[in-house]
This record gives structure tokens, sequence and C-alpha cells, in this order.
């Protein structure tokens, strides 16, 4: 006859089982907390390699589309200035001064689309017409230049495309550009008679790269001119820091440019601008690193500016 459990045994058997069992179970639930943390930092950091990718394209293209094949167009150049165009910053500037650790402002052609006059047109004290083969993607208020470098002549011009319904002419393809309000700015040399047909017209956005808080929310934004900024990125911001360089043989040293000022400008001394990324995710971690609070991925990056051209 065979024996049966007694309860003392089946009780140790029963504690052994629950404690065993409770053991895989912890080992599944932290395996999946762990997996759902490496889920969770592995997105927030694709989320700041994406940022900082789309702010590279913008740097990458500074100054893009400024006229600077005209030979007296260049970086710190004495332009024409009529009619209230003074109070425009600096128009043969590709990046301004005023960008910082916090803000990069700079001027580019965003699209790279240009715009061949079909007409010839003269610059003066009122608001003239540039008729061109296509005004698609052109928009009221948006700031342009011309070269007629095309023509194997070095003049460049500043305007702005009137800010209203007549701005842009679409039935009869020109734009209207208002000196009136905004006035102009022109690099001529003597003998200018005029912009030619082929003369080349690029808009060119004036871009602010900012750092703000919305809703207790960092947040980067992007406005384009004078428009509403735009929310480049939520639980995320950057850092800017600027760079000249020595060179001694092949070794080169980074140079830091705490300030950025006109005589960097001038004399080609900004090279690169450092960007720091900083996402942090929206859930907080379960199982790694500081558990119950927040992952934060950090990427940095280095881009060259090349569209620096200064008349040294």
């Amino acid at each position: 006859m065979k024996k049966a459990f007694t309860v003392t045994e089946f009780l140790v058997s029963s504690t052994i089982a629950i404690i065993v069992l409770g053991f895989f179970v912890q080992q599944i639930t932290f395996a999946s907390k762990v997996h759902i943390d490496n889920n969770l930092m592995q997105s927030t950091h694709n989320e700041a390699q994406a940022i900082i990718n789309l702010i590279g394209i913008d740097l990458r293209m500074i100054g893009n589309g400024l006229p600077f094949e005209v030979d007296n167009f260049n970086i710190g150049d004495s332009l024409l200035d009529e009619n209230n165009a003074s109070s425009v910053p600096d128009i043969t500037y590709p990046i301004f001064t005023a960008s910082d650790d916090q803000t990069i402002q700079y001027r580019l052609n965003e699209t790279g689309t240009v715009y061949m006059t079909t007409a010839t047109f003269s610059i003066g004290a009122s608001n003239f017409y540039v008729t061109l083969h296509d005004v698609d993607g052109l928009f009221p208020g948006d700031p342009i230049y011309i070269t007629n470098k095309s023509l194997a002549k070095q003049e460049g011009f500043w305007g702005e495309i009137k800010d209203d319904n007549t701005g842009v002419d679409v039935a009869n393809k020109r734009v209207l550009i208002d000196v009136v309000n905004n006035g102009y700015w022109l690099s001529e040399v003597s003998g200018f008679a005029g912009f030619g047909i082929g003369s080349i017209l690029e808009p060119v956005s004036d871009i602010t790269l900012t750092n703000t808080v919305s809703g207790g929310v960092n947040t980067i934004t992007r406005q384009i001119n004078d428009s509403t900024p735009l929310e480049l990125a939520r639980n995320a911001s950057f850092t800017a820091r600027y760079y000249s360089y020595t060179q001694v043989g092949n070794a080169i040293t980074l140079v830091e440019i705490p300030t950025i000022t006109d005589d960097d400008l001038l004399d080609q001394s900004l090279n690169f601008i450092e960007i720091t990324v900083n996402v942090t995710s929206e859930k907080n971690l379960a199982a790694l690193g500081n558990v119950g609070t927040p992952y934060i991925a950090s990427i940095t990056q280095l881009f060259a500016i090349k569209n620096l051209r200064s008349k040294n």
C-alpha cells in the first residue's frame, strides 16, 4: 500500500512551488520592463537623431540663395540703401550676429527653387513688377534676391514681395516688389542699366530656430520671416556652439567663438556650428537607469558652414 503525502509535506512542496513560480513571474516582469525601457530609450534616441538631422539640413544650406556669385556682393560690402531698407538686418549676412547658444538666426532659400525673369525691369522709388517664367512657390511678404550674373553682369538686389493680394499676380506670372514700405538694397557697378531678361530671382527666408517653453514643455520652434513660429519638436531643446579653427600641418584644432561678431563673418572665421539636441521621453523608466524618471537622449553633431564669403 502506497503511503500518501502528509499535510506537512504538501505544505512544504506547495510553498516551494509558489516561491519558484514567483521567481519566474518576477523575472518575466523585469524582462518585460527592460524590454519596454529599451524601446523607450531607442525611440527617444531616434527622435533626437531625427531632430538634429532636420536642423542639419538648414545649417548646411545657410546662405543658399544669397547672390555671392556676384563679385561685388560679399559679406560686409557697402550696398546702396534706399527707402527705409536700413531697417532690414544686414542683408549680405547669411547668419545674424544675434545668434547665440539658444537661438540661431540665418538666411537661406529653403526649397532651392530659382526663377528666371522674362522681361526687363528697372529699380526706383516706386513699387515695380518683376515678370517671371513661373510664380508657383512665391508668396506675399517673401524676401527675394535678384542677380544678373547669368547675363555676365555684377548686380545684386534685395527686396520684398508686397504683403497683400497684389503681391503675387498668378495670371501674369509676376510679383510686385514693395519698395515704398520696405525699401530695397542694391549692389551695383558703374553703368548699371537695370536687370535684363534672364536675371535670376530667389526667395530667401529669414529663419529663427530657438528654444521655448510651451505649456510647461521644452519646445524647439522654427520661424520663417515674420510668420507664427512652428513647433519643430516637443520635449526637446538644443544648444549651439560656434567655432573657427586653426591648422598646423594635418592637425586641425577647433577654437570656440563665444559670441558671433561682424568680424567673424567678414574674415570668414566662423566655420562650424556644433549642435547638441536633448530629448526627454514622455514616460518614465521602469527598470533601467534612474527608475521612475524620464529618459534623456543627447546627441551632438558638428556642421560645417560653407556659404560664407567676404569682401576680404
